[in-house]
């Protein structure tokens, strides 16, 4: 599966399952202030960490391995 800027993806949280777009793909360990919380990935070129813009405004990073297309 080939993650591109602007797919829709799901994944699983606790009993949900979010959405949101992908808005940028970082094939490198990556480190963000979401909420006041410093959220760490180690993308890959392989699994890279993916920033998403979750429908309800939110943002999120995860890797592309946590995420299903929609």
């Amino acid at each position: 599966m080939t993650i591109s800027k602007d797919d829709r993806v799901e994944w699983t949280w606790g009993r949900g399952t979010p959405s949101g777009r992908v808005t940028e793909i970082l094939p490198e360990r990556t480190i963000r202030i979401i909420k006041g919380s410093r959220i760490v990935r180690n993308g890959s070129p392989e699994n890279p960490a993916v920033v998403i813009r979750m429908d309800d405004g939110g943002e999120v990073l995860k890797l592309a391995s946590e995420v299903r297309l929609l």
